[in-house]
């Protein structure tokens, strides 16, 4: 069963939840002759959530958000986050390799932020998270509406 089977409405429901938060939609639809690839995009003012299908890809049922204006003011902010998104940034944010892409040759300041969460430091590195999942549900879904809200806090305060 394709894994975008099973999902008991919640598609529908983060639609309906989207469109009355005021998100706009588009829809993209590619036909070829061997490819069928769809996309769905639910948008606010900075971000919002990508529903896609593609034939050809190894998960072909894709979910996720658009992009991650604000993260490294959030991650800055640590400590001012709600358990949820603090647990969130742990799990989207890659651990800093010190692999010193961020800097762009030295013309930067590292970009990753140290923080403290359940008793452990972390050096996360927001300059490559992860936005992308292969199955939803109504807690991530949950989540990433706060992320999504922290967006437009964090850019209203540039």
């Amino acid at each position: 069963m394709p894994p975008y089977n099973g999902l008991n409405g919640l598609l529908i429901e983060l639609k309906n939840r989207c469109l009355k938060r005021g998100y706009t939609h588009e829809i993209n639809l590619s036909l070829g002759s061997t490819d069928l690839v769809f996309n769905v995009y639910f948008k606010n003012e900075i971000g919002g959530f990508h529903i896609g299908y593609n034939l050809r890809k190894y998960w072909q049922f894709s979910f996720g958000t658009i992009n991650g204006i604000g993260e490294k003011a959030m991650l800055e902010d640590f400590d001012n986050l709600d358990d949820g998104m603090k647990r969130h940034f742990i799990n989207i944010c890659k651990p800093c390799s010190g692999c010193l892409i961020c800097t762009k040759g030295g013309k930067n300041k590292i970009f990753t932020v140290p923080v403290n969460y359940d008793s452990k430091e972390y050096k996360l590195c927001p300059s490559y998270p992860r936005h992308a999942w292969e199955t939803i549900d109504c807690g991530l879904i949950d989540t990433l509406f706060k992320y999504h809200d922290l967006q437009i806090k964090y850019n209203e305060h540039k």
